[in-house]
């Protein structure tokens, strides 16, 4: 079921000819295998003693009914009651789930197993349910859908639909002669409506995603410069320690006076060594006689 812009469609979702392919309930034939028959259904459970068994669990050979309400839930209308008002074929059909113990539980509010009933999502969701049909042929059921918005509490409804089973080996016949959709336009419209509103809906997700993840890379960057900061800062805390530990108030006499002494003895070295150099280059240069008397 979708609803947009106050109105609601139901309508026939599949993924045997592609992905998720929306088709009006009337142009769709729901194939129930002659290998779903099931002749020792166990007593107590809804359909025994036998009946063609469509599990819980998915059965890659059998389809897999069920129904979903996701797309209401941009429209506010999330309160969903599917309601299957008739059932025309040769036998009973029952639907129902499975507690966390085996157990049967009903999916119809009324409690029972067996169509007719109302089906109840008060939020959006994707459900399957184990369905029995109690003898083969072709059964028709009647089904139409009502949404509440919860927070106004007004309705919308759809136009009501046929869903075609072909239960076991039986002929078709004219099953689908004079069924035709009543609301197709709407749909159309309701599902380009939808349709864009995911699209805005993801585009919004990815620009948030992109957002938060420049935020927490601007703060990794700023978490860096912090600590290359506190290094250089440390680093100029040791070296004014060394500093603090020769020149502080607290420094022993002795220690100064070394230093200060060591500094002397490195500047007197330095002058000797500079003029002793200044007179070895003056005896180097002085002029050699050649005059001497014979």
């Amino acid at each position: 079921m979708s609803a947009a812009n106050g109105k609601a469609v139901l309508q026939l979702l599949e993924d045997v000819t592609g992905h998720r392919v929306i088709r009006e309930a009337e142009t769709v034939l729901l194939k129930v295998e002659e290998s779903a028959y099931r002749g020792n259904i166990p007593g107590g459970t809804p359909g025994a003693p036998s009946g063609y068994v469509l599990p819980l669990t998915q059965d890659p050979a059998l389809i897999w009914p069920g129904w979903e309400t996701f797309s209401t839930a941009g429209s506010g209308y999330t309160d969903v009651s599917i309601n299957v008002t008739g059932v025309d074929g040769p036998g009973r059909v029952y639907m129902y789930t499975q507690g966390s113990f085996g157990d049967f539980r009903p999916l119809l509010t009324h409690g029972g197993y067996s169509f007719p009933g109302t089906i109840r999502e008060a939020e959006p969701a994707h459900t399957h349910a184990q369905w029995v049909f109690s003898q083969k042929g072709v059964y028709k059921l009647t089904v139409h859908a009502v949404a509440t918005n919860p927070k106004t509490g007004s309705s919308i409804r759809t136009a009501a639909h046929t869903y075609v089973f072909q239960v076991g080996d039986v002929p078709l016949g004219d099953a689908f002669c004079g069924l035709r959709s009543a609301d197709a336009g709407t749909a159309a419209v309701v599902n380009a409506a939808v349709h864009q509103s995911t699209a805005d809906a993801v585009a919004a997700a990815q620009a948030d995603a992109a957002a938060q993840a420049a935020a927490a890379e601007a703060e990794e960057k700023e978490k860096r410069k912090q600590t290359l900061r506190t290094k250089q800062t440390e680093g100029e805390d040791e070296d004014n320690g060394v500093l603090d530990a020769i020149f502080g108030e607290d420094v022993n006499p002795a220690v100064v006076g070394g230093i200060v002494g060591g500094g002397v003895l490195i500047i007197a070295g330095i002058i000797g060594a500079t003029l002793w150099c200044v007179r070895r280059l003056r005896t180097q240069a002085a002029p050699v006689d050649t005059t001497g008397s014979s």
